[in-house]
Protein backbone atom coordinates (compact mmCIF):
# COMPACT_ATOMS: atom_id res chain seq x y z
CA UNK A 1 0.00 0.00 0.00
CA UNK A 2 2.82 2.45 0.71
CA UNK A 3 4.45 3.97 3.74
CA UNK A 4 2.50 4.71 6.89
CA UNK A 5 2.26 8.41 6.09
CA UNK A 6 0.86 7.67 2.65
CA UNK A 7 -1.75 5.33 4.13
CA UNK A 8 -2.90 7.99 6.60
CA UNK A 9 -3.18 10.55 3.81
CA UNK A 10 -5.15 8.09 1.68
CA UNK A 11 -7.55 7.22 4.50
CA UNK A 12 -8.03 10.90 5.41
CA UNK A 13 -8.81 11.67 1.77
CA UNK A 14 -11.25 8.77 1.65
CA UNK A 15 -12.94 10.04 4.82
CA UNK A 16 -13.27 13.56 3.38
CA UNK A 17 -14.78 12.19 0.19
CA UNK A 18 -17.31 10.01 1.97
CA UNK A 19 -18.34 12.83 4.30
CA UNK A 20 -18.69 15.22 1.36
CA UNK A 21 -21.13 12.95 -0.45
CA UNK A 22 -23.82 13.87 2.03
CA UNK A 23 -22.83 17.56 1.94
CA UNK A 24 -22.94 18.02 -1.83
CA UNK A 25 -25.88 20.37 -1.72
CA UNK A 26 -24.34 22.66 0.88
CA UNK A 27 -23.11 26.09 -0.17
CA UNK A 28 -19.55 25.61 1.10
CA UNK A 29 -17.92 22.88 -1.01
CA UNK A 30 -14.59 21.44 0.25
CA UNK A 31 -11.28 21.57 -1.65
CA UNK A 32 -9.37 18.30 -1.70
CA UNK A 33 -5.58 18.25 -1.81
CA UNK A 34 -3.51 15.12 -2.06
CA UNK A 35 0.28 14.95 -2.26
CA UNK A 36 2.30 11.78 -2.69
CA UNK A 37 5.62 11.02 -4.41
CA UNK A 38 6.05 14.60 -5.59
CA UNK A 39 2.64 14.64 -7.33
CA UNK A 40 0.03 17.10 -6.13
CA UNK A 41 -3.65 16.83 -6.89
CA UNK A 42 -6.08 19.56 -5.96
CA UNK A 43 -9.74 19.77 -6.89
CA UNK A 44 -12.99 21.18 -5.61
CA UNK A 45 -16.19 19.23 -5.54
CA UNK A 46 -18.96 20.66 -7.67
CA UNK A 47 -22.61 20.32 -7.01
CA UNK A 48 -23.97 18.07 -9.76
CA UNK A 49 -27.31 17.32 -8.23
CA UNK A 50 -28.86 13.90 -7.94
CA UNK A 51 -27.34 12.48 -11.17
CA UNK A 52 -24.25 11.05 -9.42
CA UNK A 53 -21.43 13.56 -9.98
CA UNK A 54 -20.32 13.26 -6.37
CA UNK A 55 -20.07 9.47 -6.68
CA UNK A 56 -17.71 9.91 -9.64
CA UNK A 57 -15.66 12.29 -7.54
CA UNK A 58 -15.64 9.81 -4.66
CA UNK A 59 -14.53 7.01 -6.96
CA UNK A 60 -11.76 9.20 -8.43
CA UNK A 61 -10.50 10.14 -4.97
CA UNK A 62 -10.52 6.52 -3.79
CA UNK A 63 -8.67 5.38 -6.92
CA UNK A 64 -6.05 8.10 -6.57
CA UNK A 65 -5.75 7.52 -2.84
CA UNK A 66 -5.19 3.80 -3.25
CA UNK A 67 -3.03 3.59 -6.36
CA UNK A 68 -0.74 6.62 -6.13
CA UNK A 69 0.99 5.44 -2.92
CA UNK A 70 1.58 2.05 -4.58
CA UNK A 71 3.18 3.74 -7.56
CA UNK A 72 5.35 5.84 -5.25
CA UNK A 73 6.48 2.72 -3.42
CA UNK A 74 7.33 1.07 -6.73
CA UNK A 75 9.49 4.07 -7.62
CA UNK A 76 11.33 3.77 -4.30
CA UNK A 77 11.86 0.07 -4.94
CA UNK A 78 13.37 0.66 -8.37
CA UNK A 79 15.75 3.41 -7.31
CA UNK A 80 16.91 1.73 -4.12
CA UNK A 81 18.33 -1.34 -5.87
CA UNK A 82 22.03 -1.33 -6.67
CA UNK A 83 22.81 -1.74 -10.34
CA UNK A 84 24.94 -4.78 -11.20
CA UNK A 85 28.51 -4.39 -12.37
CA UNK A 86 29.33 -4.83 -16.01
CA UNK A 87 29.73 -8.41 -17.22
CA UNK A 88 33.43 -7.87 -17.84
CA UNK A 89 34.95 -8.25 -14.42
CA UNK A 90 38.46 -8.97 -15.64
CA UNK A 91 41.02 -6.50 -16.91
CA UNK A 92 42.53 -6.43 -20.38
CA UNK A 93 46.15 -6.60 -19.26
CA UNK A 94 45.99 -9.96 -17.53
CA UNK A 95 49.06 -12.16 -17.17
CA UNK A 96 47.89 -14.20 -20.17
CA UNK A 97 47.65 -11.15 -22.41
CA UNK A 98 51.01 -9.81 -21.22
CA UNK A 99 52.68 -13.12 -22.08
CA UNK A 100 50.86 -13.39 -25.43
CA UNK A 101 51.80 -9.87 -26.53
CA UNK A 102 55.37 -10.35 -25.35
CA UNK A 103 55.62 -13.45 -27.55
CA UNK A 104 54.02 -11.54 -30.42
CA UNK A 105 56.47 -8.63 -29.97
CA UNK A 106 59.39 -11.06 -30.00
CA UNK A 107 58.11 -12.63 -33.19
CA UNK A 108 57.71 -9.18 -34.78
CA UNK A 109 61.32 -8.39 -33.86
CA UNK A 110 62.49 -11.70 -35.36
CA UNK A 111 60.45 -10.97 -38.50
CA UNK A 112 62.04 -7.52 -38.77
CA UNK A 113 65.55 -8.91 -38.45
CA UNK A 114 65.00 -11.74 -40.94
CA UNK A 115 63.24 -9.41 -43.39
CA UNK A 116 66.13 -6.93 -43.36
CA UNK A 117 68.60 -9.80 -43.77
CA UNK A 118 66.61 -11.08 -46.77
CA UNK A 119 66.39 -7.61 -48.34
CA UNK A 120 70.16 -7.18 -47.99
CA UNK A 121 70.63 -10.49 -49.87
CA UNK A 122 68.49 -9.30 -52.79
CA UNK A 123 65.17 -10.85 -51.79
CA UNK A 124 61.85 -9.03 -52.01
CA UNK A 125 59.16 -8.31 -49.36
CA UNK A 126 56.00 -10.25 -50.22
CA UNK A 127 53.58 -8.16 -48.10
CA UNK A 128 52.38 -5.35 -50.36
CA UNK A 129 51.28 -3.18 -47.42
CA UNK A 130 54.62 -3.40 -45.61
CA UNK A 131 56.81 -3.23 -48.76
CA UNK A 132 56.96 0.60 -48.99
CA UNK A 133 58.05 0.80 -45.36
CA UNK A 134 60.56 -2.07 -45.05
CA UNK A 135 62.49 -0.99 -48.16
CA UNK A 136 63.38 2.22 -46.31
CA UNK A 137 65.77 0.43 -43.95
CA UNK A 138 65.63 -0.12 -40.21
CA UNK A 139 63.49 2.96 -39.53
CA UNK A 140 60.84 1.85 -42.00
CA UNK A 141 60.98 -1.68 -40.62
CA UNK A 142 60.46 -0.32 -37.07
CA UNK A 143 57.42 1.65 -38.24
CA UNK A 144 55.98 -1.42 -39.99
CA UNK A 145 56.53 -3.57 -36.89
CA UNK A 146 55.00 -0.90 -34.63
CA UNK A 147 51.95 -0.65 -36.87
CA UNK A 148 51.59 -4.45 -36.82
CA UNK A 149 51.82 -4.55 -33.03
CA UNK A 150 49.38 -1.64 -32.64
CA UNK A 151 46.87 -3.26 -35.00
CA UNK A 152 47.10 -6.57 -33.14
CA UNK A 153 46.70 -5.05 -29.69
CA UNK A 154 43.97 -2.68 -30.92
CA UNK A 155 41.94 -5.49 -32.46
CA UNK A 156 42.09 -7.64 -29.35
CA UNK A 157 41.26 -4.66 -27.13
CA UNK A 158 38.24 -3.90 -29.32
CA UNK A 159 37.08 -7.50 -28.92
CA UNK A 160 37.64 -7.23 -25.16
CA UNK A 161 35.61 -4.03 -24.86
CA UNK A 162 32.73 -5.50 -26.84
CA UNK A 163 32.60 -8.54 -24.50
CA UNK A 164 33.92 -11.03 -27.10
CA UNK A 165 36.44 -12.64 -24.74
CA UNK A 166 36.63 -15.99 -26.48
CA UNK A 167 37.21 -14.28 -29.84
CA UNK A 168 39.83 -12.07 -28.17
CA UNK A 169 41.84 -15.14 -27.08
CA UNK A 170 41.40 -16.87 -30.44
CA UNK A 171 42.53 -13.82 -32.43
CA UNK A 172 45.57 -13.30 -30.19
CA UNK A 173 46.65 -16.91 -30.62
CA UNK A 174 46.07 -16.79 -34.37
CA UNK A 175 48.26 -13.67 -34.60
CA UNK A 176 51.02 -15.44 -32.66
CA UNK A 177 50.75 -18.54 -34.86
CA UNK A 178 50.70 -16.50 -38.09
CA UNK A 179 53.69 -14.39 -37.14
CA UNK A 180 55.55 -17.52 -36.04
CA UNK A 181 54.90 -19.08 -39.44
CA UNK A 182 56.24 -15.95 -41.18
CA UNK A 183 59.41 -16.00 -39.08
CA UNK A 184 59.89 -19.73 -39.75
CA UNK A 185 59.44 -19.11 -43.50
CA UNK A 186 61.98 -16.26 -43.46
CA UNK A 187 64.52 -18.41 -41.66
CA UNK A 188 63.94 -21.31 -44.08
CA UNK A 189 64.41 -19.05 -47.13
CA UNK A 190 67.57 -17.48 -45.70
CA UNK A 191 69.32 -20.87 -45.23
Amino acid sequence: MGTGYQRVVAYELLGHVLSSVSAVHSECLPVYRFRSAGVSLSFQAQSKGPEGGSMKLAFLCVAVGLFLPCAAKAQEFLTSQRLPDSPSAHKFWTLENKVNFSIYSGELAADAITTQMGLSQGMRETNPLARPLVTRGAAGQAVASGLGLGAGVGLTYLLHRTQHHKAERIVTRLMIAGEGAVVAHNIAVLR
